[in-house]
Order: structure tokens, then C-alpha cells, then sequence
């Protein structure tokens, strides 16, 4: 028989993590269709998401909250300026280039 040991693949617990990963997954999307009938407050942006990505077509609600609605964009000019009169800028560039330095 074989024992545990550096050569065996894929390890023994990878495989009991990609069944529980799998089965999260599932579980979580029978979760979301039994409750998909029923309206959330925050279907709207899952809405947006699907409109977005190409996947659904505009109805009223999320043409409503698209409306003027600027937290649905990536970044406006007014929160570049607050970053930049925050100072956060300074902190987070060095972090970003540890990060790409360190992969």
C-alpha cells in the first residue's frame, strides 16, 4: 500500500477541501435560487451587476438607481481629490509596489 508521504498527489486533504468547496458552493446557489423569488433589498444590485457585465437588459429599478447615480461608477473626480487630500495615496503606493515586488 502506499503511505502519506511528499510524493503523493493530490495530497489526501486536497481532495476533502475541493469536495467541501464544491458542495459550499452548490449549497449557496440553492440557497440563492429559493430566495431568488422573493425581492431583497438589495436585488437591485445584483441587477446592476448582471446589467453591467452584458448578462441582463435595463429595467425601471435599476434605471432609477442609475440615475445620476454615481456610486454605481468606479471612481469620480471628487473622491481622487479626497484620496489625494487624505494622504492615503503615500501609504498605499509603497504597499503596492511591495506587493508587486514581493509575487
Amino acid at each position: 500500500g502506499s503511505s502519506e508521504g511528499a510524493g503523493d498527489w493530490p495530497p489526501p486533504s486536497f481532495s476533502l477541501r475541493l469536495s467541501e468547496g464544491i458542495s459550499a458552493v452548490l449549497l449557496w446557489g440553492v440557497i440563492r435560487l429559493a430566495f431568488n423569488s422573493y425581492a431583497t433589498d438589495d436585488s437591485h444590485v445584483f441587477q446592476i451587476l448582471k446589467e453591467k457585465f452584458g448578462f441582463a437588459e435595463h429595467n425601471f429599478d435599476s434605471k432609477i438607481y442609475q440615475m445620476g447615480a454615481i456610486e454605481f461608477d468606479f471612481i469620480q473626480n471628487f473622491q481622487v481629490n479626497m484620496i489625494k487630500e487624505s494622504g492615503v495615496h503615500w501609504l498605499a503606493l509603497p504597499v503596492l509596489l511591495g506587493c508587486f515586488v514581493h509575487a
